[in-house]
Parts: structure tokens; sequence; C-alpha cells
């Protein structure tokens, strides 16, 4: 199992509109992708234009091959896009996995 990390800058006064594209892109991924297992969005209490999300998938080769596809969600794409800043992805094997 992995998880991929991303972290994003979204000015204050977008937050909205980008929490639904999130929302809808994680859905369209969820049901349509093999390996996908979901992501949890996190905010930076101390900035609040930070953002990661944290998504999780069955394996590295289940993340690769959804790469290689167009968008699972064109126009949810788009919606995050236009109002934020993809600054950082970063892919992280799961050792071990205590949540609930």
């Amino acid at each position: 199992m992995i998880r991929v990390v991303y972290r994003v800058n979204v000015q204050p006064e977008h937050v909205s509109a980008f929490v639904e594209g999130w929302k809808e892109m994680t859905e369209a991924i969820r049901s349509s992708r093999p390996g996908a297992l979901g992501s949890v969005l996190l905010g930076d209490p101390s900035d609040p234009s930070v953002y990661l999300a944290m998504a999780t998938w069955q394996s590295l080769e289940h993340f690769e091959a959804h790469q290689k596809l167009e968008s699972a969600q064109p126009e949810a794409s788009a919606k995050m896009n236009a109002v934020s800043t993809w600054a950082e992805t970063k892919v992280y094997d799961v050792i071990e996995d205590l949540s609930v």
C-alpha cells in the first residue's frame, strides 16, 4: 500500500471551489480506478492557504497505471486547477497503519 501526498496552495477566497472539485475528483477516481482507496484532505491551521491531499492506493503499480490515463473527472480537475497551485507530489510506502 502507498500514500500519495499532494501539497497544494489555495487562496482563502477559493477554498470552497477547491474542496468541491477535490470531492468530485476523489469520488470519480475511487469509483473508476482499480486500486484507488480514497483520499483525505488536510488544511494547515497555521497557514490557511496550504492543503495536503493524501490519497491511498493498493500499490505503486495501481497509481502509475492511473497516471497514464486521462482525468477521471475533467470538470473537477479544471475546477481545482483554476483556483490552486500544485506545489509538490510525493509517494510514500505505508509501513504501518494504525488508523481506524
